[in-house]
């Protein structure tokens, strides 16, 4: 079978779900995905747990150590033969390896080089790290009103752990980074001019949740200050669920053995780094209940924004528990510009939540507003007789 990107050769320097995702939705199509995998016991390798693995299908994997000149020089190599790049580190990471967009695009100008980052490639939170569960927290999707759970202080000892084990941040990047790639190779044909995408999985959830939230959109200066508890608590990453700090809730997430002892030093527990009850991330996850009395008996101590402050300078990646609109008044929002003017075919003016994705820094621009209902009829048929008319008189 002869897929639609059979032809076109992919280079995927990725580390998390997302950007497997965006890679593997590729590969589904015909492309010719190669995976970039650190060497077994790196740091930065892959956590190559089950869900994934399934993500690389239709891939074929290499290993590079991108510290040794020798890698570096296979990895430009790799480069130098592809039509697109994906990476999802953090913004900066691969332009130090020699590996960033303005480095490649000098010497491969068709190069279309997705990068997919928790909050974007810049602004105020471009540094902060990604996962599914932290932008999750800050975007929130579950945290407005669910008639019908209990508060926290009902004696439900976890009901404030909205579950939803699907990474929905994650594949909402994914899809529109699989998107904007096959936009942006359809220019490089036309043009043989290449281009930075940039996927904010912040920017890409917001965008899919405000189809259910256009009210908050709409009056995004009128969102509330307080926060509502909203996340989820998986078996496969723990500490994952919503921690409870002095005066609220907040989420943490460490999905490796660096994040953790990060987070054990923060909270003053190295101690919890020697109980064979929390040695690796099974451990952890089979013992979530006791880990999370053992945390939260330290988070209470402090505000939230307290302890977010102190996980954040320590890289762990963390996020308040926020409501959607209260997600929107957040200030990479502001500084990314997505939430925009509209006007409305009754010629009154809304706001709306426009594209997340950028390319070559510069955001799709709203170019008609909504339509009358058949208020183009003229235009487009007539369209229609013309070529009609051209091709008759070409026959």
């Amino acid at each position: 079978m002869n897929t639609p990107l059979t032809g076109i050769r992919v280079i995927e320097f990725c580390h998390g779900t997302a950007g497997a995702y965006c890679g593997m939705l590729l590969a589904d199509m015909g492309a010719d995905v190669v995976t970039v995998d650190a060497p077994p016991g790196a740091l930065t390798g892959h956590a190559h747990d089950d869900t994934l693995t399934t993500l690389h299908r239709n891939k074929r994997s290499v290993t590079l150590d991108l510290t040794l000149p020798d890698d570096r020089h296979r990895a430009h190599a790799l480069v130098r033969d592809a039509h697109v790049l994906i990476e999802s580190f953090r913004p900066g990471l691969l332009a130090g390896q020699g590996l960033g967009f303005e480095a490649l695009n000098a010497v491969h100008p068709a190069l279309v080089y997705a990068s997919i980052s928790a909050f974007g490639q810049d602004g105020p939170r471009a540094q902060d790290g990604a996962h599914d569960l932290t932008v999750h927290a800050l975007r929130a999707v579950l945290a407005p009103s669910m008639p019908g759970l209990p508060p926290h202080d009902s004696g439900h000892a976890h009901r404030h752990d909205l579950p939803c084990d699907v990474p929905l941040a994650d594949f909402s990047a994914g899809l529109y980074a699989a998107f904007a790639v096959v936009s942006a190779l359809r220019e490089a044909e036309r043009t043989a001019r290449g281009a930075h995408v940039d996927v904010p999985m912040l920017g890409a959830t917001l965008a899919i949740a405000s189809l259910r939230q256009p009210a908050a959109v709409a009056n995004v200066a009128e969102a509330p200050a307080a926060s509502a508890p909203g996340a989820r608590s998986g078996a496969r990453t723990t500490p994952y669920p919503t921690f409870r700090a002095r005066d609220g809730f907040f989420s943490m997430a460490t999905d490796n053995t660096a994040g953790w002892r990060a987070a054990c030093a923060v909270v003053h527990r190295v101690d919890l780094l020697g109980d064979p009850r929390f040695s690796n991330a099974s451990d952890r996850a089979r013992h979530q209940g006791i880990l999370r009395e053992e945390l939260e008996g330290v988070f209470a101590h402090d505000d939230a924004a307290v302890w977010l402050a102190r996980l954040r300078a320590a890289g762990v990646p963390c996020a308040p528990i926020s409501m959607y609109s209260q997600a929107l008044t957040d200030p990479q929002v502001a500084y990314m510009g997505w939430v925009r003017s509209l006007e409305l075919p009754s010629g009154g003016t809304t706001q709306t939540f426009g594209s997340p994705l950028r390319f070559n820094g510069t955001a799709p621009e709203i170019r008609l507003r909504p339509p009358a209902r058949g208020e183009h009829n003229d235009d487009v048929f007539a369209e229609i007789a013309t070529r009609s008319a051209d091709t008759g008189s070409s026959s």
